[in-house]
């Protein structure tokens, strides 16, 4: 039987096989690295960081209900801040935490779920994105959507994940924070996939998203609305895409507006043992200000001897890369205006993902 946690076709959101009983299901997700930073004028200095930790429990029974609890730690200190909890150390929050019911009806299912639940856009695009522990999407880590937020969300997959819908509503201030004011961000997400062949003796999935939000931020209710698309391919062996993203009203500024786009791509050979990736990140931060553009590329090799040796029978992946990147802002988009040079950075990373799921107990 299929584990029920992921999706049976790659990029589908909603799963195509379910057991017929109860099931738990638990992932770990931990990736780090050591990085050596080289800043434009001045001195070199290297870091070890914990990027992402990452634990959570799927619950269900067959197609009907189920849920989910996940929990990541994060460093306790704002990002424009030195000082948290015991200085600056590493606290667990809840990142998802939800409750849904579902219904399948002749190869369709339907599906609502409440709670601190998924963004869905940022779930539909990532579904197809393989590359999470290199490079968040450009929509998420440049902040034009929020991963998770409380509220509830409706979900429809048909013709076997040909096409999904997503309807969102939620209270718009993302994970740590509680409503601020009246008004709710509506966000409604449409996935096609109109190529979904055998690749490699593997399934692929070829992927168009577009999706709107009308949203408000804050105890002003600052318009804080999104369009956006992506492509996206996913295969056993080659992946790549491209996500856009336009925003009227950005960080908590109603008469600004941004767009974001990101490009990827990437593939292994010798049945996993070798990789390569390469992403490029834009970011114009403000239409009103001139060269206020955030550049950053990221490319590299890496390997994944789990997977070459178990042949995909591996309930995930444990990859080690070797990466460099280069990250430069324009004059209006750096630390200290008209100064973008100072915030110009060579990096070098050695970095180590762990993705793994497991079945724990099936009824």
């Amino acid at each position: 039987m299929a584990d029920s946690s992921q999706p049976a076709w790659p990029g589908t959101v909603l799963p195509g096989v379910f057991p017929q009983a109860g099931y738990l299901d638990m992932a770990v997700n931990l990736f780090g690295d050591h990085i050596s930073r080289f800043p434009e004028g001045q001195d070199s200095y290297g870091e070890y960081r914990l990027l992402r930790a990452e634990t959570g429990l799927l619950v269900g029974y067959g197609p009907w209900a189920r849920g989910e609890v996940r929990l990541e730690a994060i460093r306790s200190a704002g990002a424009q801040s030195l000082f948290g909890v015991d200085q600056n150390s590493m606290v667990l929050r809840v990142k998802r935490a939800w409750a849904g019911l579902g219904l399948n009806f002749s190869g369709f299912r339907v599906e609502v779920q409440g709670g601190m639940v998924f963004d869905p856009w940022v779930e539909a695009v990532q579904s197809g994105y393989d590359y999470r522990g290199i490079s968040a999407l450009i929509t998420e880590r440049g902040e034009f959507y929020d991963a998770a937020d409380l509220g509830a969300k409706l979900m429809f997959s048909g013709w076997g994940g040909l096409l999904e819908v997503a309807l969102g509503f939620a209270n718009g201030e993302g994970r740590n924070q509680v409503e601020q004011n009246h008004g709710k961000n509506i966000t409604g997400v449409v996935t096609i996939r109109p190529w979904m062949p055998m690749l490699f003796g593997q399934p692929a999935a070829l992927g168009i998203v577009l999706a709107a939000r009308d949203g408000s931020l804050g105890a002003g209710s600052v318009r804080n609305n999104r369009y956006s698309a992506a492509l996206t391919f996913r295969s056993a062996r080659v992946h790549g895409g491209v996500e856009y993203a336009f925003a009227d009203g950005y960080l908590g500024r109603a008469a600004r507006t941004s767009d974001g786009l990101g490009l990827w791509a990437g593939g292994t050979l010798f049945g996993g043992w070798f990789g390569l990736f390469a992403r490029y990140d834009r970011i114009n931060l403000d239409y009103g200000l001139d060269d206020a553009v955030h550049m950053r590329v990221t490319s590299g090799v890496y390997t994944d001897p789990i997977a070459a040796l178990v042949r995909g029978m591996a309930p995930g992946f444990a990859r080690l890369h070797l990466l460099y990147e280069r990250e430069t802002f324009g004059d209006g988009a750096g630390a200290i205006a008209g100064a973008g040079d100072i915030s110009n950075e060579h990096r070098f990373m050695v970095r180590l993902d762990l993705n793994f799921n497991f079945r724990l107990w099936r009824q």
